[in-house]
């Protein structure tokens, strides 16, 4: 039996490539312990806590830039890679029921790479036999839960019936929203302009509305007194749905009939009249023009649910025993 006496942190860098803890205290640890310490046993299989640390490593070079979740979250992070991992052996069991195998070719490759990359280490090396094994479990154990998901979502198929069954349930999505046609007279303020100066832009505006109520032509003072980029449009802005202008001119909008102008609006930019120029109602689209966009969205839909229905059983199904886990942030 190897017993190790220097820093913690060093055994574990020997064992799995997470990142050392340069603030680790010396302890003697047993070799043995660290690699048959079980974290949790699912349906008999057990996890054992050097797979949950590797796990974790892959989790975080995969999930942060830097390796490493933000500041005050790593522990919620480790709680939900441990259920992940408790996760991936439930689906791997499910997958040999089913006949699947974990690919051969790719474990090997990455088993080699593995083990090339510590071959110098006296440490490996004294604990390589024992650990490979391991290590090689929790490969195969992500290759199958990966290959069970596709499984089960290739499975699905919907009839021409069930995908008209989704296009009822969700016209929404197959609407194209109402537009606004939207004619705008602006008068530019600099934000960093004095009080005056906006009194005489507010006066200017002012005047312009009164014109327009008068019958004044919108397209004809666009052009002579806008400073917006539409100015040599007559102000018209074209058709424009709903989030493409800001929100409380499209509130302004709802309450017009083509034709209106709202009373003078202060933006950012300045100070601007708005005009409703035309409107185009809601329009929903026949199924049969949607067909193809109809027919993917349910697809994907029927899989979402039906790997969510399968990951519910397969949990309420399964013997899961928690043993205390020794990893800890930092």
């Amino acid at each position: 039996m190897k017993i190790f006496s220097f820093p913690f942190a060093l055994v574990v860098a020997f064992i799995l490539p997470l990142s050392i803890n340069s603030q680790a205290q010396d302890k003697v640890v047993n070799a043995d312990d660290i690699l048959k310490t079980v974290f949790a046993q699912v349906n008999k299989t057990s996890i054992v806590e050097v797979q949950l640390k590797e796990f974790i490593a892959q989790q975080k070079s995969a999930s942060f830039y830097h390796g490493k979740p933000p500041e005050g979250s790593e522990a919620d992070f480790i709680k939900e890679t441990e259920a992940l991992l408790i996760e991936q052996f439930l689906l791997a069991q499910a997958a040999k029921k089913e006949g699947l195998s974990a690919s051969k070719e790719t474990i090997e490759q990455h088993m080699f790479a593995y083990d090339k990359k510590f071959e110098s280490s006296e440490q490996w090396q004294s604990i390589r036999e024992s650990y490979l094994p391991l290590y090689q479990q929790l490969l195969e154990v992500e290759d199958l839960a990966k290959q069970y998901q596709s499984y089960i979502k290739n499975s699905i198929t919907l009839s021409t019936e069930q995908v008209k069954g989704f296009y009822q349930s969700n016209l929404d999505k197959f609407t194209q929203p109402p537009q606004n046609r939207v004619g705008i007279i602006l008068i530019s303020v600099s934000p960093s302009a004095g009080g005056f100066v906006w009194q005489a832009v507010e006066e200017q505006i002012a005047n312009i509305h009164e014109k327009l109520t008068k019958g004044a032509k919108f397209s004809e003072l666009a052009q002579l007194h806008s400073t917006d980029i539409t100015a040599d449009q007559g102000g018209d802005m074209g058709f424009a749905h709903e989030g493409m202008i800001v929100k409380k001119v499209e509130t302004l909008m709802e309450e017009l009939t083509p034709g209106d102008i709202t009373e003078p609006v202060i933006l950012l930019e300045g100070i601007a009249i708005f005009k409703l120029i035309d409107r185009k109602a809601a329009i929903i689209h026949d199924f049969s023009e949607v067909k193809q966009r109809a027919s993917a969205l349910a697809l994907n839909d029927a899989k979402t649910q039906a790997w969510q229905e399968t990951l519910t059983e397969l949990k309420n199904k399964a013997v899961i025993k928690l043993h205390k886990s020794n990893v800890e942030p930092g």
